[in-house]
Formats: structure tokens, C-alpha cells, sequence
């Protein structure tokens, strides 16, 4: 990814997660500022988090762009003791939603520029934070979610 695209990229992704998630700060969370790494062999990464810094429980969001040239996004639950963090997609198949929700969470799976299958991605998952999830980021009972190994297994 060229200089420009990264700078570029970073600060829409910014800015996506700052509309989508940055109401939580009426609830103790804060969204951090967009972090920044390159890996030869996976390309770049640009990465969130919306943290409940008094809890230190939150959402790592994390747009990658491959060197192949696709772009994925991931968003991982986690806490402070370090055990039962979990993939939002795979919380999502262990309540056994439906498959167009999962689907969804996909940038592949979202039509437009990057701003608008960010929005509509994150939206996705903002949706399902507030649904199932807010109460545990919140200090509730930690859901216990098996990790899909797929096709490493």
C-alpha cells in the first residue's frame, strides 16, 4: 500500500469507527487512535479499540490490507485477564445467527467506496455489540465462545 493510500485509509477508518462506536463514551468506553503496522508477508494493518479503560474490557477492530491487495476487517472482544477473548464472527455462530448477519460483517460482502463498507460492516457490529454484547463489555458475565478452528482443525 502506498504512503498516501495508508494515510488515507487510516483516517477514514478513523473516522468510521469514531461515528459508529464513539457514542460509547457516555458509557466509560473511549475510542483510541488508529495504530499503524506493516508485515511483509501480510501487508498492512491499521488498528482501534474501543476500551472501557476502567474495566479493560473492549473491541480491537483491525482493517487489513494484504499484499495481495484485499481488504478484510476483524473485530476481537476481550478483557484484562487475557482468557475468553473471541472473534465477533464467531460469537456470531455460536448463538447461531443467521448467516446473512455473519455475511455481513465481510467488507467483501459490502457494496461502495471504503468509507461506505466500513460504515455498513462496523454498523453490523455495532448492532450486534448493543444486542448481545454491551452488559459483558459493561462488567457482566464474559460469554464463553469456542474458537472455529475451520478448516485448521
Amino acid at each position: 500500500m502506498d504512503e498516501f493510500f495508508a494515510c488515507r485509509a487510516a483516517h477514514i477508518f478513523g473516522e468510521v469507527v469514531n461515528r459508529v462506536f464513539g457514542d460509547l463514551a457516555t458509557q466509560g468506553f473511549q475510542v483510541l487512535p488508529v495504530s499503524n503496522t506493516t508485515a511483509k508477508l501480510i501487508g498492512e494493518t491499521l488498528v482501534s479499540s474501543v476500551v472501557n479503560a476502567k474495566l479493560g474490557r473492549g473491541i480491537r477492530l483491525t482493517l487489513l490490507h494484504a499484499v495481495s491487495g484485499t481488504e478484510a476487517l476483524s473485530s476481537f472482544l476481550y478483557r484484562p485477564e487475557g482468557v475468553g477473548g473471541f472473534a465477533l464472527g464467531d460469537f456470531l455462530k455460536h448463538i447461531k445467527a443467521p448467516a446473512q448477519t455473519i455475511r455481513a460483517l465481510d467488507l467483501a460482502a459490502q457494496p461502495g467506496d471504503l468509507s461506505q463498507r466500513l460504515e455498513a460492516s462496523l454498523n453490523v457490529m455495532r448492532t450486534v455489540v448493543d444486542q448481545h454484547l454491551l452488559a459483558a463489555l459493561l462488567g457482566g458475565q464474559w460469554p464463553s465462545v469456542p474458537v472455529d478452528w475451520g478448516d485448521y482443525k
